[in-house]
C-alpha cells in the first residue's frame, strides 16, 4: 500500500483482515482494522516491511487453546488473536502503529523471525488477561497471556518511538527468543523505548513458597541483550515484574536506563558487563542488580537501588565482581562484595543504617567525593550507628568512582545539599553544608568495609 484509507470490520473467529501467502510492504495511507474473531488477525503475511502511514488495530478477539501431540504427549498449542503475524520477519522504518487489544492473551506485533524497528511511532497496548493453565509442548503447565511485542528470532529497535504496555496477568510488554539490540553506537537521542508492566504473576504449579509462576516482564530475551545507546524506561508493579532481562548475558555500552520494578531491576541468567551509559535501578521488593554470572563494570553510571535485606543493590552470584572504571553507586540491605583480584578502582562497603532523605556526603579534608541522597529507609534496631539513628547496621552502601584513592576520607550525615546536578539521589558539583562526620577510613585496600 502507498496510500489511500482502508478500514476493515472482521467479526469471524479464525479470518484475516488482510492477508498474503508472501511479502507485503506497506509505505503510506491509512489501515484501520478492528477484530473481533478468536485467533483472528489483523495483517498476516511472510514477510512486512513498514516505511509510512498509520496502521491502527482494535482487537477484542481470545487465543484457541488447540492439542496437539508429540508422541504420547498429548499438549495445547495455542494460536492467538494478533494485530500483525509475520511468519517470517517484520520490519519497520517509518510511520505509525497504534494496537490497543483487550482480548485475552492478545498480541500486538508478532514474528517468527526477527522483528528490525529503524524508525517511526509505535503505541502497543493490552489489556487481555491470561489464559488458563494447560500442558504445554515441554510437558509442563503454562499461561497463554498478552504481548505487545515479540519477536521468535532477534529484535532489533535501533530507532523511533515504542510505548508498549501490558496490563493484564503475566502480560509482557517486549520480548524475544533470540538476541535483542536496543540502539547504535555514537547514537545517543534514539529510539525512545517505555517497557510497562501491570498485571500480576500467575502460579503455574510447586509450593506456595517455591513454586513456579508465569511473571510479567517489561522487557525480556532468552538470548544476549546488547543496548547501545538510546532511551530506555521500563516499569513493573507486581511481584515477578522484571524490568531488563536477559537468559545469558547483558551488556550495555551506552544510552539512558530508568528502570523502577517490583523483582529485579537488571538480570541476566549469565554475566552482565557494563562500559557506558547511564542507568537508574529501583527495585521496590528485589535486587536493583542481579548477575547470576559475573558481573563486570568498566565505565559509565550506575545508580542502584534494591530493598532491604537480604536484597541487595549489586548481586553477583558467582562472586566474580570486577570494578574497572565508572562511577556507582548502590544501597541495599545488603550488597555483594567485589572481587578485589578482578579490580583495578577501588570500591567501600559502607554498612551503617539510613533514613530516606538522608545526604551521605564521602569527602577528604577540602574534596567532595561522593554526595548521595537516601532513596529509603534502611533501619536497623539496637545499637548501631548513623545515618539514621541507632540501630544495627541494615544499610550497605557500595560505591566505586575514579577519583578514590588511598586516602583518608570522611563519611558526613545529615548534610544539607544545594546547587549542582542530581541524577536520582546523585548529585555532582553541589554545595553542602552542615551534617556531623559519622565515620573516617583510609581506603587502603582495593576493597574497603566501613562499619
Amino acid at each position: 500500500s502507498d496510500g489511500g484509507s482502508v478500514s476493515i470490520l472482521s467479526v469471524s473467529n479464525d479470518v484475516k483482515g488482510i492477508k498474503s501467502d508472501g511479502a507485503m510492504a506497506f509505505n503510506g495511507g491509512l489501515f484501520d482494522v478492528r477484530v473481533q474473531g478468536a485467533q483472528s488477525k489483523g495483517i498476516k503475511c511472510t514477510d512486512l516491511a513498514i516505511a509510512g502511514g498509520t496502521l491502527l488495530f482494535r482487537l477484542t478477539g481470545g487465543p484457541v487453546l488447540g492439542t496437539a501431540t508429540n508422541g504420547s504427549l498429548v499438549y495445547v498449542d495455542p494460536s492467538y488473536c494478533t494485530a500483525i503475524k509475520c511468519d517470517s520477519n517484520l520490519t519497520i522504518n517509518a510511520g505509525t502503529i497504534i494496537v490497543t487489544h483487550s482480548g485475552v492473551a492478545g498480541k500486538g506485533l508478532s514474528a517468527d523471525g526477527d522483528i528490525t524497528i529503524n524508525g517511526g511511532t509505535l503505541d502497543l497496548f493490552t489489556s487481555g488477561g491470561n489464559s488458563a493453565t494447560f500442558t504445554n509442548a515441554d510437558n509442563v503447565l503454562d499461561v497463554a497471556a498478552a504481548d505487545c511485542l515479540k519477536a521468535d528470532g532477534t529484535l532489533r529497535i535501533l530507532g523511533g518511538t515504542l510505548r508498549a504496555i501490558s496490563t493484564g496477568a503475566a502480560g509482557d510488554a517486549l520480548s524475544a527468543e533470540g538476541d535483542a539490540i536496543i540502539g547504535v553506537a555514537g547514537v545517543t537521542n534514539t529510539p525512545y523505548i517505555e517497557a510497562a508492566t501491570r498485571g500480576a504473576r500467575v502460579y503455574l504449579y510447586g509450593t506456595t513458597m517455591d513454586g513456579e509462576y508465569s511473571n510479567p516482564k517489561a522487557f525480556s530475551a532468552q538470548g544476549n541483550v546488547t543496548v547501545n545507546g538510546g532511551t530506555f524506561r521500563a516499569t513493573t508493579v507486581n511481584d515477578g515484574g522484571e524490568g531488563l532481562e536477559s537468559k545469558n548475558v547483558l551488556t550495555v555500552n551506552g544510552g539512558d536506563l530508568e528502570i523502577v520494578c517490583y523483582d529485579d531491576c537488571m538480570n541476566a541468567s549469565s554475566n552482565i558487563t557494563i562500559n557506558g551509559g547511564r542507568i537508574y535501578c529501583y527495585s521496590t521488593g528485589n535486587d536493583a542488580i542481579d548477575s547470576n554470572g559475573t558481573f563486570l563494570f568498566t565505565g559509565g553510571l550506575i545508580v542502584g537501588s534494591g530493598t532491604t535485606a537480604p536484597e541487595e543493590g549489586f548481586d553477583c552470584d558467582q562472586n566474580n565482581f570486577a570494578i574497572r572504571g565508572g562511577t556507582m553507586v548502590g544501597t541495599g540491605g545488603a550488597s555483594s562484595t567485589p572481587t578485589a583480584a578482578s579490580c583495578t578502582q577501588r570500591a567501600v562497603l559502607y554498612q551503617a543504617t539510613g533514613t530516606s532523605g538522608t545526604v551521605v556526603q564521602v569527602k577528604t579534608a577540602t574534596t567532595n567525593l561522593l554526595v548521595y541522597k537516601l532513596p529509603r529507609t534502611y533501619s536497623g534496631g539496637g545499637g548501631g550507628g548513623p545515618p539514621g539513628g541507632g540501630g544495627t547496621a541494615s544499610l550497605t552502601m557500595l560505591f566505586s568512582l575514579p577519583a578514590l584513592t588511598n586516602t583518608t576520607y570522611y563519611i558526613v550525615t545529615n548534610a544539607v545539599v544545594s546547587g549542582g546536578t542530581e541524577f536520582h539521589g546523585f548529585y555532582t558539583g553541589a554545595t553542602v553544608t552542615g551534617g556531623t562526620t559519622s565515620k573516617t577510613f583510609t581506603a587502603s585496600s582495593m576493597v574497603t568495609t566501613v562499619q
